[in-house]
């Protein structure tokens, strides 16, 4: 059997379910979700930058969206986009999911929402994005499809 010329890859289902984890390492705790009083639906997107500063909360967030970032570039790369799509994509994508998870924060009363979250996510995937290329560039990922 012939296969077709782009080969498939598991990058594109790992970054899926990636997505799931992200999604429920970011909601939990399913109950208990409010409106958060008196936050009107402008201030919802506005973030707070938090006073405290955690720096295992910080490489926590930096190491959760590092492979995320790298499976999406790895998924678009397979997909036929170029290089510089593929980081922009691995870097707009968690990113987004990132900030979206952040404003539902608001709504779960144990979580706390932060700017400064999103920002060490979207570096976290920033960083996925650039070991993928660089691994992509030095064909070291020929290895693993092979």
């Amino acid at each position: 059997m012939d296969r077709p010329s782009r080969l498939r890859s598991l990058a594109l289902p790992a970054a899926l379910g990636y997505t799931l984890v992200v999604l429920y390492a970011s909601l939990y705790p399913f109950v208990g979700w409010r409106w958060p009083p008196g936050v009107g639906l402008p201030a919802l997107l506005a973030l707070p930058w938090p006073p405290w500063r955690d720096p295992f909360d910080e490489w926590i967030n930096v190491a959760g969206y590092l492979p995320y970032g790298s499976l999406i570039a790895l998924a678009a790369l397979r997909a036929g986009r170029g290089r510089v799509a593929a980081a922009l994509l691995a870097v707009a994508l968690p990113s987004l999911l990132s900030y979206g998870c952040e404003v539902l924060q608001q709504f779960v009363p144990l979580r706390h929402p932060s700017l400064k979250d999103w920002a060490y996510n979207s570096a976290g995937a920033a960083g996925g994005a650039v070991v993928a290329l660089t691994l992509d560039a030095l064909r070291l990922t020929d290895r693993l499809r092979a």
